[in-house]
């Protein structure tokens, strides 16, 4: 990836995750991020997309707010990582009905018009989550030094910093 936001998917499989985004997911880190803050008032559109998934549609965006930053700076951090492992088909249920109904709802491809890619890399994610959901893996994010080399080190621009947005992550790779 050579955006500065990533989206980052790991699994307890076995076996490394032949499936992987097609594009930059900066766009789905960033509806993630903005999910998380409609509770809070966010007024921002995908802030107002997620809203509309949860009360109108009845998508329960849940299993996509279960993520933390990739970069852990302490141990309580990296403990609170652990705990953002989660099953894997409730997240492909989640990120597939997500997709469905932008697309499907003239109000929220408005909302999300912004980027493009959400719906793709949504169903990218499912795509992800069904592949550990049949190998009984569990899906999660994990700090970068528990990653493991190979990984390219990304750094966050004055956009992302303006957002409030970093690297965060369900790492697409495979944990031991």
């Amino acid at each position: 990836m050579s955006g500065a936001t990533a989206l980052i998917v790991e699994t307890t499989a076995d076996e490394e995750c032949p499936l992987e985004f097609l594009g930059e997911s900066a766009d789905i880190v960033y509806f993630i991020s903005f999910a998380h803050s409609e509770r809070y008032g966010a007024a921002h559109p995908l802030a107002k997309a997620a809203g509309l998934l949860k009360r109108r549609l009845g998508v329960d965006l849940k299993p996509l707010l279960t993520y933390a930053d990739a970069r852990a700076e302490s141990s309580e951090e990296e403990r609170a990582l652990e705990a953002m492992w989660q099953e894997a088909a409730p997240l492909a249920e989640c990120a597939r009905r997500a997709a469905e109904a932008i697309e499907a709802a003239p109000e929220l491809r408005e909302l999300t018009a912004d980027f493009p890619e959400l719906p793709e890399r949504l169903r990218e994610l499912a795509a992800m989550a069904d592949w550990a959901a049949e190998r009984g893996a569990r899906v999660g994010g994990l700090p970068d030094s528990a990653a493991g080399g190979g990984e390219e080190e990304l750094d966050v621009d004055d956009d992302d910093q303006q957002r409030g947005h970093g690297r965060h992550g369900f790492r697409n790779r495979r944990l031991n």
